[in-house]
């Protein structure tokens, strides 16, 4: 039971009991649901997380690393999973051209640099940066008008 009290800080919210576990568990199948559009290095992490049960302890056992590291890791992997940007992109791509969604795909939900991201594609980073941007206000504007 200790680690739902933990997992519930990754997401910030505050429930009771029995509807605590089942928001826990919607968590993280939306969480695996995502995984997709991480890449293999976060992907892995997180289902050894979801195969552990979420308990972060034991899986600095198996791993060697520090909990506080994994804790973090695993806040990241879940800011950016559960981000406007990635839902918003889930739900509406017709909203967004190809490679606005790679550009967020890469930046935002797989964490690269702006500078990675537009050697990889062979832009330069201001159209990258641009690109980004636009990305970020069509999710927020969608975000904003859906509540």
């Amino acid at each position: 039971m200790r680690q739902v009290r933990m997992e519930m800080q990754w997401f910030a919210q505050d429930w009771d009991g029995a509807d605590r576990r089942q928001e826990v568990r919607r968590h993280w199948e939306r969480l695996l649901n995502r995984a997709e559009f991480l890449d293999d290095r976060d992907r892995m992490f997180l289902e050894m997380a979801a195969a552990q049960r979420g308990q972060v302890s034991r899986l600095a056992l198996l791993t060697g690393r520090p909990e506080t590291s994994l804790r973090r890791q695993m806040r990241t992997i879940a800011r950016r999973l559960l981000g406007p940007e990635l839902r918003a992109m889930i739900e509406r791509p017709e909203s967004f051209t190809n490679f606005e969604k790679a550009c967020l795909r890469e930046h935002i939900v797989r964490g690269r640099p702006l500078v990675e991201v537009a050697e990889g594609f062979g832009v330069s980073m201001y159209r990258v940066r641009k690109t980004v941007a636009s990305g970020r206000a069509k999710a927020k504007e969608w975000t904003t008008e859906k509540k």
